[in-house]
């Protein structure tokens, strides 16, 4: 961070990527089963999406 330089270990930083998805699932699986359910996900972009209400 100091020197603008990129991350030496590339393993660490795939598999806290990999880490934050699997809680990710983990929290909304374990959301939806006590009956509060999470925003939906755009996978594509790995955010929330807004709900939209019925008309």
């Amino acid at each position: 961070a100091l020197t603008g330089e990129g991350l030496r270990d590339r393993a660490y930083t795939w598999t806290a990527s990999s880490y934050l998805l699997l809680a990710d699932e983990h929290h909304r699986r374990t959301s939806a089963e006590s009956g509060s359910l999470p925003l939906p996900v755009d996978h594509a972009s790995r955010t929330r999406t807004t709900r939209s209400r019925a008309s």
